[in-house]
């Protein structure tokens, strides 16, 4: 078409705005709706494509570009998805006088864009791929993390080719200082502030290339349509967008003239970036950057498995320092033993500055702790959260401490409980500094040393209070132990059941479940599970139960919220049930009552009539919009679970602005509460980890005597890659199963009720098949010692240890 002729469907100039940011002008950007009708391009349209702005907006993708190159690129538009937005593909031919170009694919909420540039020569995508994974090889040969983010750095500086490459944590409050850098001059060996901050500012989840920041940019053009203001949403992640004027202004000041930001996600989540300057102009292929996204996504799984490999390293030395406690007689009381004795193995399993061992009669502290005020206000507060599972504090401050003799802002604490309840407990602080900038104080890998070192010492406590059985208060304090024990034990199966959930995925007749939902509803048990633990199987207050849930789910909206009644215990049957109905009503106003608008109120009461039935009323009032719905399942509960269970009655009210529910419960549930003592107990429920899969080549063996545990272990090594998984129940049959020849990994628990796997251990061994040994943490040792020094998996199953633990034998691409 000669530009002189007017396209028939030209637009007016009222049809067209022009986006706030205008791209480099190296290429043709090309923008496309969800009927792939063009809805961007920018002013560089008519030295590519020989019309105008005006003559190409409102046309169809297919009316501008041959069928084989159209055909081509919605192919690979189909695999992008919001998790994964970006592909390149080389050499596409967009016939004339388009001619070959290298193209960048960005999918942005509803549109399509499009990033083409002339193809130049390149070694091609194998060549490419080989030579990321050769790199890749130098960076997994390294143990230690500053080795590894170092070496890093130096890599992406060779494929990339610019003066300098640094390597930085995403903070709280932005891009921290450089991990690693590597660079020539003139460029410094470090950003400067102010250009990291406004690399903070620029595009940072996708990989952004400023070729040369004197370029003039070019205009995005883009076509108003009815009901759209623009585009939906902005492409603030196009690779050639221009950054602004402040990281223009920012690089100039530094000395560079081009920069790339490349992201580095680990598990998903945005990790940090590696920001690569120069000193001058520089253009880099696709093909290039192809590489450099590869090799960023490779080296957020080498930091996975540094992490992976320290966790592990962490557990085998908690398991030797218990083998070392339980050896040793039960010391006396206080924590001058442990810190005399095991202060280095303490160090190795949780690198610390300081340590306070809180005990019932007494405190011991070693090194930089809080002073006797603070501490005690620290204390104080852990007592209030009567914790079961390890808690791990970035900074004091975040506790709610507050100090002028103190460093709270610069001061870690690792908090391990060692009892059901406080003050048994090991407090392990770190400095850390006082940065705003700075990222979290513990590492991933951290929380499961944590959890490794609480099994060892409640394992070496257990055990010395079995020796003691002569004192009373040693009888206590082990069943307290005991009971800490089975809560944490029974949550973990109940933490098992949300891992089934998420490996299954959907129902086999294709309805998706609502995890969300179902996981909330498991928490809500194991948190009524604790509570009952708490009160050693007995009544509980509801009132005061009541209180500290809303407290706990709703103290976000704690001024809008009024929670009062009468001391009522109820019985442990009818608590459970309680629990349940609580929870629904809570989550319920959150999602669709009271709390979803801003001027919505609750009110809950707890009273007891004349005749013993004690009565809950939960009023809802100001809701705005349409009267609220719980799910299908959520008002079954509300409405049938008290009536069904405790034979008592409900009655649920919704109207246009409030809802109304009202229960009774029989008096055989109900009784006048006694006088509490002890503190109340608000124990989190912990979360699920489900890291990426190993894989298996060929069939494998389960040795398991529990069929849940078996079916649960066979689901996850079949999701590991295993063609068959044999499920056996006893010695006879596993050892039936290997003589098959089949197997290429076992899986076996230790104890069978009357036999062990210690004959089908020693046979994989002897046969060179990859297995690892499953027992309840607090096993005989002794028992152990009998076996294979094969690797241990501690039950009950925990799927992501389960997966972590193995990956010494199995780690291949999938």
């Amino acid at each position: 078409m000669r530009e002189s002729e007017e396209p028939k469907n030209a637009l007016k100039n009222s049809d067209i705005s022009t986006a706030q940011t205008g791209v480099q002008a190296y290429g043709l950007v090309l923008g496309v709706g969800s009927d792939w009708s063009i809805v961007a391009v920018s002013g560089t349209c008519h030295s590519w494509l020989g019309r105008s702005a005006d003559a190409l907006l409102g046309l169809s993708f297919g009316d501008v570009f041959p069928d084989a190159a159209v055909h081509r690129l919605r192919s690979q538009a189909q695999v992008l998805t919001e998790m994964d937005p970006v592909a390149r593909l080389q050499g596409c031919d967009l016939g004339a006088p388009g001619g070959v170009a290298d193209v960048t694919m960005t999918k942005s909420g509803r549109d399509l864009f499009f990033e083409f540039e002339v193809a130049e020569a390149s070694p091609g995508l194998a060549t490419e791929v080989e030579q990321v994974q050769r790199l890749i090889r130098r960076v997994s040969q390294k143990s230690k993390l500053s080795d590894v983010v170092m070496e890093a750095a130096r890599t992406v500086r060779a494929i990339a080719g610019f003066d300098r490459v640094s390597l930085h944590r995403l903070g709280p409050t932005g891009l921290t200082t450089a991990l690693a850098s590597t660079g020539q001059p003139p460029l410094s060996a470090d950003p400067s502030a102010g250009l990291l901050e406004a690399h903070t500012n620029a595009p940072l989840s996708q990989l952004h290339f400023l070729a040369d920041i004197s370029a003039e940019l070019t205009p995005l053009f883009l076509r108003r349509e009815a009901g759209r203001t623009g585009l939906d949403p902005h492409p603030r992640h196009l690779s050639s967008l221009g950054a602004g004027a402040e990281l223009h202004e920012a690089l100039r000041q530094d000395g560079a003239m081009a920069a790339t930001t490349l992201p580095i996600r680990v598990r998903d989540e945005l990790w940090g970036v590696f920001l690569c300057h120069n000193a001058s102009p520089l253009q880099m292929t696709v093909g290039k950057r192809s590489a450099l996204d590869l090799y960023a996504s490779m080296f957020g799984s080498e930091l996975e498995r540094v992490w992976d490999r320290a966790g592990q390293l962490a557990r085998g030395r908690a398991l030797l320092l218990r083998d070392k406690l339980i050896d040793m007689p039960a010391p006396d009381d206080g924590g001058d033993w442990l810190f005399d004795r095991f202060s280095s193995e303490l160090a190795a399993i949780l690198p610390h500055e300081g340590a306070v061992l809180l005990s019932k009669h007494k405190n011991t502290v070693r090194g930089h702790v809080p002073d006797g005020a603070l501490l005690e206000a620290l204390s104080a507060y852990l007592r209030r959260r009567d914790l079961r599972d390890v808690l791990l504090v970035d900074r004091l401050t975040d506790v709610g401490m507050a100090s002028d003799a103190f460093d709270v802002a610069g001061t870690a604490v690792a908090v391990v409980p060692l009892s059901l309840r406080a003050p048994h407990m090991l407090l392990l602080f770190r400095r850390v500094g006082s940065d705003p900038n700075r990222v979290k104080s513990w590492s991933p890998w951290e929380t499961a040393a944590a959890t490794a070192l609480r099994a060892a010492l409640v394992d070496a406590f257990l055990k010395w209070s079995q020796d003691s059985q002569g004192s009373t208060g040693h009888r206590l304090y082990q069943q307290q132990l005991l009971i800490a024990e089975l809560s944490h034990r029974v949550r973990n199966v109940l933490s098992l059941i949300l891992g089934m959930l998420n490996l299954t995925g959907e129902r086999s007749d294709g309805v998706l479940i609502d995890a969300q939902a179902f996981e909330s509803r498991i928490k809500a048990l194991a948190k009524a599970h604790d509570e009952l633990a708490f009160q050693n199987w007995g009544w509980i207050q509801l009132n005061t139960y009541l209180k500290q849930e809303c407290d706990r789910v709703l103290d976000a909206y704690a001024d809008r919220m009024d929670v009062h009644g009468e001391d009522i215990d109820v019985s442990p049957s009818a608590f459970v049930t309680i629990s349940i109905v609580l929870h629904e009503l809570m989550r319920n106003a959150v999602e669709h009552g009271a709390f979803k608008g801003d001027q919505g109120r609750v009110e809950a009461r707890v009273s007891r009539d004349a005749e013993g039935y004690a009565e809950i009323a939960w009023t809802e009032t100001g809701i705005d919009g349409a009267a609220p719905g719980p799910r299908r399942l959520g008002m079954t509960l509300i409405r049938e679970a008290i009536p069904y269970e405790l034979r008592g009655t409900a009655s649920v009210d919704l109207r246009d602005d409030a809802l109304v529910a009202h229960f009774r419960l029989p008096p055989s549930h109900v009784r006048v509460s006694k006088p509490q003592t002890g503190q109340p107990n608000t124990a989190p429920s912990a979360a699920v980890d489900l890291p990426n899969m190993f894989r298996i080549d060929g069939a494998a063996l389960i040795l398991e005597d529990n069929l849940v545990v078996s079916l649960d272990a066979s689901t996850l090594l079949r999701e590991a890659g295993a063609t068959d998984v044999y499920t056996c129940n006893s010695v006879e049959s596993a050892l039936n199963a290997l003589d098959q020849g089949e197997i290429t990994f076992a899986l076996l628990d230790v104890n069978l009720g009357p036999e062990t796997s210690r004959v089908v251990a020693e046979q994989v061994w002897n046969d060179g098949i990859p297995a690892a040994l499953a027992t309840g943490y607090g096993a005989n040792p002794e028992i152990l010692k009998d076996f294979p020094p094969l690797p241990v998996v501690s039950k009950p199953y925990a799927l992501a240890d389960l997966r972590k633990t193995l990956q010494h034998y199995f780690v291949k691409s999938s």
